[in-house]
């Protein structure tokens, strides 16, 4: 049982009632089905909290009620008929408990400050799934044209984005450029950048998208920077934003 996972996480959502479990594998793998099983002890009585093709992190919603208790968690991936299975990682792992109070603190007044922000969903892109049948060419896998379309909105994916996952983010930068329409549906030309702060739920990349909730105006995620504890626990995000036009094709995805 070779271990091929690296960046096994486990953090609480702090300000709600979840933990977050990420990991890292590498990009060939990414397509087989991942299991994640927790157990009290580490040891015995693993049971299965999610599973699915694509996942680099799931949400647990049973959670200790204290700062004290550990839950234990691990991974295994079934792939092309072999298994692969993570180390036992417990909630707080390899960081110290002291980094883990301080990480606590930080995240809650930032949880409280962001509630008084924009609301958001975070749509991720989707890094696995079935191959456009619409711009993708079936035998050499490159992309056909040169527009967006409405099938995989760019990514080469089916459906483009997992489901929307709501969160709150500050928006520091607001560009008063003004956006000229185009006819094309791509949105990429004379981009108007914003800078926001959001919360480190769930785990972003570049390409991701965001949608206020309150006027649906949506960003994509050009950069990123994250902050943490001791270079160990992500507590928020810097984030550089291209502003998407109103007839960009991503404003279908629901």
């Amino acid at each position: 049982m070779s271990n091929v996972f690296y960046n096994v996480m486990v953090r609480p959502h702090w300000g709600a009632q979840q933990v977050v479990v990420s990991w890292e594998v590498s990009k060939e793998l990414f397509h087989g089905n991942f299991i994640v099983f927790r157990s009290f002890d580490g040891i015995t009585g693993f049971v299965e909290v999610a599973s699915g093709a694509g996942l680099d992190h799931i949400v647990d919603t049973v959670v200790p009620q204290d700062r004290i208790t550990e839950y234990f968690y691990r991974i295994t991936l079934q792939h092309k008929g072999k298994r692969y299975d993570s180390d036992v990682v417990s909630t707080y792992g390899e960081v110290p408990r002291l980094v883990f109070g301080m990480s606590h603190q930080i995240m809650k007044l930032e949880y409280l400050r962001m509630r008084r922000c924009h609301e958001i969903k975070i749509f991720r892109q989707k890094l696995a799934g079935p191959v456009c049948p619409v711009c993708t060419d079936p035998d050499t896998q490159q992309k056909i044209g040169s527009t967006l379309c409405e099938t995989c909105f760019g990514t080469g994916i089916t459906g483009g984005f997992e489901e929307g996952v709501d969160s709150h983010f500050l928006l520091v930068v607001n560009s008063k450029s003004e956006i000229q329409d185009t006819q094309d549906g791509a949105g990429s030309n004379d981009p108007h950048d914003d800078q926001a702060r959001i919360l480190p739920y769930p785990p972003l990349r570049k390409g991701d998208m965001l949608v206020n909730k309150s006027n649906d105006v949506r960003w994509l995620v050009n950069s990123l920077t994250s902050y943490s504890v001791n270079d160990m626990v992500p507590c928020i995000y810097d984030a550089d934003l291209q502003h998407l036009r109103r007839n960009d094709v991503r404003y279908k995805v629901k």
